[in-house]
């Protein structure tokens, strides 16, 4: 029997792998039971409620965005486990791990096992596959199905099989099935296949046919689906800066770590213009540049799709590429390499994203928990999400029976607000929001209730829990304060140099006296940067149904430190009519930093 040292080294890579596959599996299974459900997730269980196979297709599968193999597969499961949340996340985890296996295979056999080894490593500690692999959503499915159809690719050009051919033939059907920028990316690895060897064609035409034949009952859905072009309003087309965006995002913001892997893919650039490149290793980086180049064409072109998930079934290939000069470093620097990409990795994951302190304490589940924490029972509920099936979700698992005033307020106008506001009897009200709310929304709710007894910030949700019978908050006094009754024309305005490290919020309330009608009149607030030019601007003409009062709530986003800021608030009456204003105040709140975190980087302080 060999003693351990000498099987460790002849199995060396192998054991590496298990480690690799253990850190991936253990980062994506921490506190199970503590990972919330997102919007996206939430929704899918709301579009489950459906007596027949058939309704379940026409009023849950059509109206979303995706093909119908996820939310079926859903549908049949939780009836089997229920929807307890760890349950319904735990076979998209093991997909995610499952990915990280084959992408080791993959990229071991056609650029090596350094190369396999490195993007394996990635996968299993960076926020973008971790968060992915615990969403219940077709991301790490399709990226499994992705990269088992390019495995089954790959051995169906070097060694032709039946087995490897219908191998194919399945992923790529599964890949169509899961997602649609699965599919684009399962055609566009398709492409580059071909390109690498023309003779591959027939085979390539041969078994895409199959998959359309495979793909025909499904095609009433896609059709319809396609209707739509785009995800909604809500994302707007990509700019040019999109690809820096997104590889700042895939690492972490963290700078070391972006210039480690900005490093190595100069030197894999280098490598390539050097000639040292088949195209079988220039193939990875020809699948992701497809793929982004067609899902940012469509995107402009016809209707936005581009956002940073859907590039998950992409990324490896690029990864793939960007670490390709890895199999020319000597061992002792390759081992270094490794160390190195390790620990940066892991750190920038736990301490500079703090996914398990954002991603584990966002949306429904931190409002209701707050909700549940700190407010008494049949308090009036002022709350914004998708559907009250969302919040009812945790607030059943509280046994908390939500006194609900509205649950999308932010499908009120500001006019019918107010009035609902004002008819509240209730000496306490709560405000919050799940996945967004104009800040609008809170400081009208202030005017009515002006009293903060609670406030808390978390990525995505917000909340504040006010009263009304109760001396005012003191606000932050950053502004001037003008409070004497004085004639005021357009230009007037109150500024205030600020150096805002974090989101902003900048609030500015104007009070008539009673006898003067605002009409054609409009409070405006803008913000200037040291040149004097302008980076955000608001304005506001509703005004209370009991009072004389105008409310702006701008938010501005994290600012170097050194960056000073010119804030002016002021009337501007259009027809210069003279308005006798009581009070004209502008002030600094703390505005939410981690509304974005999941997504943008996170300020130092909080």
């Amino acid at each position: 029997m060999k003693p351990l040292k000498h099987y460790v080294n002849e199995h060396r890579y192998t054991c590496v792998l298990f480690g690799v596959l253990t850190i991936a599996a253990v980062l994506r299974l921490y506190h199970l039971t503590q990972i919330p459900l997102a919007n996206d997730e939430l929704s899918a269980l709301y579009r489950l409620q459906f007596p027949s196979f058939k309704t379940l297709i026409i009023q849950g599968v059509m109206p979303d965005g995706h093909p119908a193999l996820v939310q079926v597969f859903l549908y049949y499961y939780t009836k089997l486990v229920g929807s307890s949340s760890s349950l319904l996340k735990l076979p998209f985890i093991i997909c995610g791990v499952a990915s990280v296996r084959v992408a080791y295979t993959l990229f071991t056999l056609q650029l090596g096992r350094r190369v396999g080894l490195m993007v394996t490593l990635s996968m299993a500690t960076t926020q973008f596959f971790i968060m992915h692999s615990q969403l219940a959503r077709p991301y790490s499915v399709g990226l499994l199905f992705v990269l088992l159809l390019a495995l089954y690719l790959h051995k169906l050009a070097s060694k032709p099989s039946r087995l490897n051919y219908l191998g194919a033939v399945l992923f790529m059907f599964l890949s169509a099935s899961t997602h649609y920028i699965a599919l684009l990316t399962a055609v566009c690895l398709m492409l580059a296949w071909v390109w690498v060897d023309l003779k591959r064609l027939g085979k390539a035409i041969r078994f895409s046919a199959l998959v359309t034949l495979l793909y025909i009952p499904q095609l009433v859905v896609f059709f319809q689906q396609l209707k739509v072009g785009g995800v909604g309003s809500w994302l707007g087309k990509p700019q040019l800066n999109f690809i820096y965006h997104f590889f700042s995002y895939t690492q972490h913001h963290f700078g070391p770590l972006m210039l480690f892997t900005f490093v190595l893919g100069w030197a894999s650039l280098l490598f390539l213009v050097m000639g040292k490149f088949a195209k079988d290793q220039l193939y990875p980086l020809v699948v992701f540049g497809l793929t982004f180049l067609v899902a940012f064409i469509y995107s402009v072109y016809r209707s936005p799709v581009l956002q940073f998930p859907v590039l998950l079934f992409a990324w490896p290939f690029m990864l793939a590429f960007l670490f390709s000069a890895v199999q020319y470093l000597p061992r002792i620097l390759f081992v270094w390499v490794i160390g190195l990409m390790t620990c940066l990795q892991l750190y920038s994951l736990v301490y500079m994203r703090k996914h398990y302190q954002v991603f584990y304490n966002q949306s429904y589940k931190a409002t209701v928990e707050q909700i549940v924490t700190n407010v008494p029972a049949y308090t009036p509920l002022l709350l914004n999400g998708n559907q009250p099936f969302y919040f009812n979700y945790y607030f059943s698992k509280n046994t908390y029976t939500p006194n609900y005033l509205h649950t999308r307020i932010d499908s009120l106008s500001i006019p019918l607000y107010q009035k609902l506001l004002q008819n509240t009897k209730a000496d306490t009200l709560v405000v919050a929001h799940a996945f967004y709310l104009s800040s609008i929304y809170f400081e009208w709710a202030k005017v009515y209730y002006p009293t903060v007894l609670f406030h808390q910030q978390q990525a995505f949700n917000e909340l504040y829990m006010l009263c009304k019978n109760q001396e005012p908050t003191q606000s932050n006094k950053l502004f001037d304060t003008l409070t004497s009754a004085t004639l005021y024309s357009k230009n007037s305005r109150l500024t205030c140099d600020q150096l805002p490290q974090q989101r902003l919020r900048m609030v500015a309330k104007v009070e008539f006296t009673d006898d003067t009608i605002p009409n054609n009149s409009v409070l405006v607030v803008k913000v200037f940067d040291t040149r004097q030019r302008i980076i955000a601007e608001s304005s506001q003409a509703y005004f209370s149904n009991n009072k004389q009062i105008a409310l702006i709530s701008l938010d501005i986003e994290p600012t170097s430190y050194k960056r000073k800021l010119n804030i002016q608030a002021f009337v501007h009456n259009e027809k210069q009519q003279q308005l006798i204003i009581q009070n004209l105040t502008l002030e600094a709140q703390p505005g939410n930093s981690l509304i974005y975190g999941t997504i943008g980087a996170i300020p130092f302080k909080q």
